[in-house]
């Protein structure tokens, strides 16, 4: 909780894929934003009709493509980043370093996975069973608020 800012609601954006929205046990649907059309102006729509329904202090989403429309929206609204809204994005996109606040972005720990492979193709392709690796988390963004007192 405290990583993510002392959010008070949550705004999730994920796509609709079997055993993603299963893990979301005992979070109200509501919070659960369908993706829109791949078009600028339907995430923005979306950011301006849910986002004050919600009374969302924090989005976290799987498209970076959403990003952009978000800040502009925080832009349009006097929204700031992180005081007012809290954004996480689970995905890497280096062109959204751009923005500012930097957004706060998760990306894969493709040295991790290679490790993995390896001993697996060392191992001589035996079942290791599942491994899971950890998000790396950019500890230079800015777009996360502190932690509520």
């Amino acid at each position: 909780d405290a990583a993510l800012g002392g959010m008070r609601e949550l705004a999730l954006q994920l796509p609709e894929s079997p055993g993603i929205l299963d893990a979301l046990v005992g979070a109200p649907a509501d919070y659960v934003l369908p993706l829109p059309s791949m078009d600028p102006d339907g995430y923005l729509r979306m950011w301006h009709r849910e986002l004050p329904r919600l009374k969302a202090t924090a989005v976290i989403t799987t498209a970076a493509c959403a990003i952009p429309s978000l800040y502009s929206y925080c832009h349009q609204m006097g929204k700031r980043i992180p005081e007012d809204l809290s954004i996480i994005c689970v995905d890497y996109v280096k062109e959204l370093e751009w923005l500012s606040p930097k957004p706060q972005m998760l990306r894969y720990d493709y040295d991790a996975h290679l490790r993995h492979f390896e001993s697996w193709m060392r191992g001589g392709l035996q079942n290791l069973g599942t491994k899971l690796t950890s998000l790396v988390w950019d500890s230079s963004a800015g777009s996360v608020g502190k932690a509520a007192d």
